[in-house]
């Protein structure tokens, strides 16, 4: 290594041209950190040349260091590769150009020559117009610039939202010479201090150049020196570290850069997203989660690339292989943005950002893979299984904190286990004890959401998330639908100030009823979802008043659009009482929206008819099913999976005709999940349906899924403990059902 200290005249003047290597970030510098400094300390310079008062006029001012390498390429023998300073050297460039631009506007021939020979080799000296530019920055940038150094680019004003990093600079440092050079007014000043300007980039501002040989140890020297100016991303130590390989190695290095890495290298990949209460590079986000999934350990964000150093290291990829790997990876992260929305994998991705659990991405990302759950339907029930966890945890406020151990050793599991499934993901998380791993069981849950506060204990945007998904699964096939996800308001129905329009009943204690309703008006049975102009609307306003006066419930009445609202309006009174009653309704529901391990609930048989592809829209599950365990091996059908799904919705349109029942809750389940998956799912509730109740009271559970899956032709399609639950619900409900399978024989009926 041999370093010394050079003027700009020195660095550009010759015919070296200094190359940034395509792997190299692009150009990142930025108005405060960087191109103001450094304007601020050119001008000062410059401007000691024309102060007669001073005699400190040639004291030089050094502007950091740039790291040199060799090329490998024996034809380029002009040619050094840029390890380190590329920043600096692309804004000193992009300066020069501006002084050069500005000084040709008042015909300062001098500057103007000067500058343009620190810029551009001359014709004559090369046999290639493309080996003419005395700096070559990176592909993503390399035709801004040359329209820079070309005076090709625009000379306004850099726009607010202009795009292109290196096109701002220039255009501001155009600026910024230019106003001081006119700053005093003086028709003759701007060509002298133009002249001085010149004079001072080249011979006074000097820079420390760390010449490297064959041994020297590129990538060593590049992050020991990578924290000055704007701090690298690990992503751009990762790429450095990959391509130092690649170059050693001799591969294609541009053949590489292009085929795997040059879309990390945009804008895209490289804007900051939230990752919890932080915001970090996308990149660096997706990185920190491949190198978990890949490595089966934890991965510090704030030690990304030592991490990955360190599992390069003893793992040992070939290069190509990894950066295969990395690009077959992001599409699939890519395209967790790009499902449908109401679609399964959409509600689990925004549920996910919103429960803030980002410790379950390297799982996710390793179940969309090639190692993973290969059918789409059975990998939409695990996804269902992780998103009950998370969600019925945050109900029963269960703590987070271990949930990366939680996930590193599901990701264990899964990996060493051999096929994978979404029955094998829903049993570990079934297995896991204690407050800080268990998968809340309905009892505990249903008591939280009977009596938490939640309005008081519960983020916002995910009570919300929790009144989306309960809206969502009351619409049927019919109602269409839910598609305002995080668009709406949280809507008390008893207002949080009530005291002036909902007085308490008489002949109670006043304090104690107080009391109580503070208390009740926050649980899940008061709160309700409307737009924002209706929840502003409705305010503190009274439950009923006389015709002509505002009250919630003719505000509901007239401009409500959601079904959580639908059944308030025929209710006279609401109360602590009504309260509690939809409250019960509400938790019932979050029970069957987010199954948990008490619900023994079989993966979807493949190829079914809910089975479809990963990528086409579907509507948002009414009821999602989780697996649990695999069913008992059924016995020989008569019937096939897709003729029971026909006689499911032929048991709905009977229930409609004959009792006068519209099953559409049920109609939705069977059009998303299919007949043998809703029947499968309702016989593993822990209690019956609304609908086998609804039945019951009209004296039809001849018309019940339980009734029609003890049928003959349709018994081998069910477990042993699936059939007997079956009977034994109809038996509690006093229906005989041997006169009924009797009936069925004679009429040799199915349906």
């Amino acid at each position: 290594m041999k370093a010394d200290t050079f003027t700009l005249e020195q660095v550009f003047g010759l015919t070296t041209r200094y190359v940034v290597p395509l792997y190299q970030r692009p150009y990142v510098w930025e108005l405060e950190k960087q191109w103001e400094p450094l304007w601020d300390d050119v001008r000062t310079v410059a401007e000691r040349l024309t102060d007669a008062t001073t005699d400190n006029d040639d004291v030089p001012h050094f502007m950091g260091a740039i790291v040199l390498a060799q090329t490998w390429s024996p034809i380029d023998k002009a040619a050094r590769l840029v390890i380190d300073g590329q920043q600096r050297l692309t804004t000193l460039q992009l300066l020069m150009a501006a002084v050069r631009d500005v000084a040709a506007e008042v015909d300062e021939q001098s500057a103007i020559k000067r500058m343009a020979s620190l810029l551009l080799i001359e014709d004559y000296l090369v046999d290639d117009p493309e080996q003419r530019y005395k700096l070559v920055p990176t592909n993503a940038d390399r035709t801004a610039f040359r329209q820079a150094i070309t005076g090709a680019a625009p000379h306004g004003k850099p726009e607010p939202d202009e795009r292109d990093q290196t096109l701002s600079a220039y255009r501001y440092f155009l600026g910024a010479v230019r106003e001081w050079a006119h700053d005093e007014g003086d028709a003759e000043l701007p060509a002298t201090k133009l002249k001085a300007l010149a004079q001072a980039i080249r011979q006074l501002i000097k820079v420390v150049v760390i010449d490297l040989e064959p041994r020297d140890n590129a990538q060593a020297i590049f992050e020991t020196l990578n924290a000055r100016g704007q701090p690298l991303l690990a992503a751009d130590l990762v790429k450095n570290y990959l391509f130092q390989q690649a170059e050693a190695g001799r591969h294609d290095v541009r053949n590489l850069y292009e085929t795997y890495w040059k879309p990390f290298d945009l804008k895209p990949w490289r804007s900051e997203v939230g990752q919890g209460r932080s915001r970090r590079p996308r990149i660096d986000v997706f990185l920190t989660h491949w190198l978990t999934m890949k490595s089966e350990d934890e991965v510090s964000w704030q030690h990304l690339f030592d991490d990955f150093r360190k599992w390069n290291a003893s793992a040992k990829p070939p290069v190509e292989d990894l950066l295969a790997d990395l690009t077959d990876n992001a599409r699939i992260f890519d395209g967790f943005d790009a499902y449908p929305v109401g679609s399964t994998e959409q509600l689990f991705f925004y549920r996910l950002d919103v429960l803030q659990s980002a410790t379950a991405f390297p799982v996710v990302l390793w179940l969309f893979g090639p190692r993973g759950i290969a059918d789409p339907h059975d990998r939409r029930t695990a996804l269902r299984a992780i998103e009950s966890w998370l969600v019925r945890r945050m109900l029963r406020r269960l703590t987070t904190k271990n949930y990366n151990l939680v996930f590193l050793a599901m990701l264990k599991h899964l990996a060493a286990d051999g096929e994978p499934s979404a029955a094998k993901v829903s049993a570990f998380l079934a297995s896991r004890t204690g407050d800080s791993q268990e998968w809340p069981r309905d009892e505990p849950l249903l008591e939280s959401l009977r009596t938490q506060a939640f309005y008081t204990s519960l983020v916002r945007a995910r009570l919300r998330m929790v009144l989306e998904a309960v809206e969502a699964d009351m619409r049927g096939a019919l109602v269409g639908p839910f598609t305002a996800w995080g668009a709406l308001s949280i809507e008390h129905v008893l207002p949080q100030e009530w005291r002036t329009h909902w007085p308490l009943p008489p002949d109670v204690d006043e304090l104690k009823a107080g009391i109580e309703r503070d208390t009740v008006k926050h649980r899940l049975g008061n709160l309700s979802l409307v737009t924002h102009p209706l929840n502003s609307s409705l305010s503190n306003a009274p439950w009923t008043a006389p015709i002509g006066d505002p009250s919630k419930r003719e505000a509901l009445r007239e401009f409500n659009v959601l079904m959580l609202n639908k059944a308030l309006v025929d209710l006279e009174r609401w109360d602590e009482t009504s309260i509690g009653e939809r409250g019960e309704l509400i938790a019932r529901r979050i029970l069957r929206i987010w199954p948990g391990p008490d619900d023994d609930v079989p993966a979807p048989a493949p190829g079914g008819p809910a089975s479809s592809s990963a990528t086409e829209p579907v509507e948002p599950e009414a009821v999602p099913a989780v697996a649990v365990a695999s069913p008992a091996p059924a016995m020989p059908a008569t019937g096939t999976p897709e003729a029971f799904h026909g006689a499911m919705v032929d048991l709905y349109k009977r229930a409609k005709s004959e009792a006068g029942y519209n099953a559409t809750y049920f109609l939705s389940m069977v059009s998303d999940m299919g007949g043998l998956e809703t029947a499968r799912y309702l016989l593993h509730t822990s209690e019956p349906s609304d609908g086998y109740e609804a039945l019951w009271e009209r004296g039809r559970l001849d018309l019940t899924v339980e009734a029609a899956v003890l049928k003959p032709r349709w018994r081998g399609l069910f477990s042993d403990q699936e059939l007997a639950t079956a009977r034994d619900r109809l038996l509690a409900y006093e229906f005989d059902v041997d006169a009924f399978l009797a009936d069925v024989a004679g009429s040799n009926g199915s349906t």
